[in-house]
């Protein structure tokens, strides 16, 4: 430690591993103990303390041991009730029975043969050219092959270059730094490297965005076709149904729906298996979603709250319930939970989702299904030679569907007037800058700053939990900002 004090007073400390003189490494330390000869801090950064053995620890770490604690205990207690309700006993067989016949159903399935039961895809299956559940999968698989082929080229081709023109490409940015003198080395020798071959990484950046300009253009291209080509060969709703647009208000309490059937076979001359207008139920929809639930409830003939249940299914109820008190409060936790109770009658629940109907006004758009093709085809010609349909004040323009009617959102319908439009885009707008701004404060700051404060003097590197951590900050900050926009 002497000879290495004599030569240099900040590296005080003989390293016999890396063969050289080094100065002291302590994590989260600010300055040194000048002379040094040992590990020792002499000023730690902010938020961490100075100990007798002159390592520096965090202040909060009582804190972060008990919330580490407490999320352990969280998870446990998740992972406990899972298994819990895995193994609880069957109370109502029949439901279960109903559920999984629902849940069995609800598989894709390979299309049935007259004589055969239905069978479920096979793993091998070329989800890039089969449609197993519709085009818009059959799409987004040659998306995802096209994303997966297309880095693997490039990530080739750079290798290629690399081997053909100068094998520093692949150490550029990859070598570790060490002590003051073999970072020094290190940079000077990153920085000839750089400027040396920096025309082979502006030719590789220019080829590559012209080829994947090109090439995705040609993606597209592709993509478009197969659509039409799958669309042809397969007769599907999009096929027999026709968009409405310039609907007027009409209210829930006339036949506004057979009434607009009645004029538009009158107008185009074609046959209508029916017409479904967009009401709007947007502010609504739990109400909605209710009374449909409800209905399906008392078509099953399953009892609902205010009804009452039958013996059996009480009795095994409460026979499975007497081993603990604490299985029964665990019970009315979940029901708590998960189960919203209606002390309404069904004639009030009625009464109310009428008054509903009634009140309720439509928008502008509604879908027409045709009994054929052809007449689709020919009514929205006939319309748009027209100039347009007149129905109540309002004149209507008829349009080929574009897009499947099951998949459209009819709870979304509403007014779409301009200043509705530019309102939702600045409001749309406004939360995915608020979730910004959250998401820069509470998780890239403190990620941006562990990185910054850190002390890298004398070859210092975070430790793997201290980087993992903030990594994860940032990876959960990511996520939420995925699900906002």
């Amino acid at each position: 430690g002497e000879d290495c004090l004599r030569w240099n007073p900040n590296t005080g400390i003989p390293d016999e591993k890396r063969g050289i003189c080094r100065g002291p490494m302590v994590p989260h330390c600010q300055e040194f103990l000048a002379g040094a000869k040992s590990d020792m801090c002499k000023v730690c950064q902010t938020g961490y303390y100075l100990e007798n053995d002159g390592q520096c620890y965090s202040k909060y770490r009582i804190i972060i041991v008990i919330v580490t604690i407490l999320l352990l205990l969280v998870v446990g207690a998740l992972g406990w009730w899972i298994v819990d309700m895995a193994r609880r006993p069957q109370t109502n067989a029949e439901g279960l029975r109903k559920a999984m016949i629902f849940r069995e159903s609800s598989k894709l399935h390979m299309p049935k043969e007259i004589g055969h039961n239905l069978h479920r895809w096979p793993l091998t299956t070329n989800l890039c050219s089969t449609l197993v559940a519709g085009p818009g999968m059959c799409l987004h698989f040659n998306f995802q092959a096209v994303f997966i082929v297309w880095p693997l080229l490039v990530a080739l081709g750079w290798c290629l270059m690399a081997v053909t023109v100068d094998t520093d490409l692949f150490k550029l940015g990859t070598r570790s730094f060490g002590t003051p003198r073999e970072n020094c080395h290190l940079i000077s020798w990153g920085y000839e490297t750089q400027q040396r071959l920096m025309w082979t990484k502006v030719s590789f950046c220019y080829w590559i965005y012209i080829l994947s300009f090109i090439g995705f253009l040609l993606h597209s291209i592709r993509q478009l076709r197969i659509f039409q080509s799958e669309d042809y060969e397969n007769k599907t709703m999009s096929d027999f149904a026709a968009f409405i647009h310039g609907l007027p208000k009409l209210k829930g309490d006339l036949h506004a729906e057979e009434d607009l059937k009645v004029v538009l076979e009158e107008a185009t001359g074609q046959q209508l298996e029916g017409v479904s207008i967009g009401w709007e139920f947007h502010e609504n929809e739990d109400l909605v979603q209710k009374a449909l639930e409800r209905e399906l409830r008392q078509q099953d003939g399953i009892w609902t709250s205010d009804d009452k249940p039958p013996e059996a299914a009480t009795g095994s109820q409460e026979t499975e319930l007497e081993d603990t008190s604490f299985r029964k409060r665990l019970l009315q936790l979940e029901l708590s939970m998960f189960h919203e109770e209606d002390d309404r009658s069904d004639q009030d629940a009625e009464a109310e989702i009428m008054q509903f109907l009634k009140e309720t006004t439509s928008s502008e758009q509604a879908v027409a299904v045709f009994e054929t093709e052809e007449a689709r085809d020919e009514a929205v010609a006939h319309a748009a030679e027209k100039g347009g349909i007149s129905f109540q004040g309002g004149m209507l323009t008829l349009e080929k569907a574009h897009c499947e009617p099951d998949t459209v959102f009819w709870h979304n319908f509403g007014d779409t007037s301009l200043f509705m439009q530019v309102f939702r885009f600045i409001q749309g707008f406004g939360w995915i800058l608020l979730a910004l701004l959250v998401w820069t404060l509470a998780f890239y700051v403190p990620y941006a700053w562990s990185v910054y404060s850190f002390n890298y003097a004398n070859g210092q590197e975070p430790g793997a939990i201290y980087s993992i951590t903030f990594t994860m900050v940032v990876v959960a900050g990511n996520a939420i900002m995925y699900e906002v926009c």
